[in-house]
């Protein structure tokens, strides 16, 4: 915990005030969001179990069960297949 208080206490002053730590938050975001697109690589492989690079809803049913019930909704193209671009948040939605 103090080498987080230290990284947040950017005056080194003792006290920690909001704007210290809205600054720590916001330079640690990229780190944050690099995590998670690296868990969510890491989710989509292990789910893409003929390699092609995109998602059945066979693959989404075995593998990611929670999305099985919207793999319609998210399958804006009706292609039948969920691509990681279906998957992440954005203007897409």
């Amino acid at each position: 915990m103090s080498e987080s208080f230290a990284q947040i206490d950017a005056n080194h002053d003792g006290y920690i005030v909001r704007s210290e730590l809205r600054g720590y938050f916001e330079r640690e975001r990229p780190k944050r969001e690099a995590e998670r697109a690296k868990r969510f690589d890491e989710k989509f492989a292990q789910a893409d179990l003929n390699r092609d690079g995109k998602l059945s809803k066979l693959e989404v049913q075995e593998k990611m069960p929670r999305l099985a019930s919207e793999f319609a909704f998210l399958d804006e193209d009706r292609d039948g297949f969920l691509t990681k671009a279906d998957l992440k948040p954005g203007p897409h939605r």
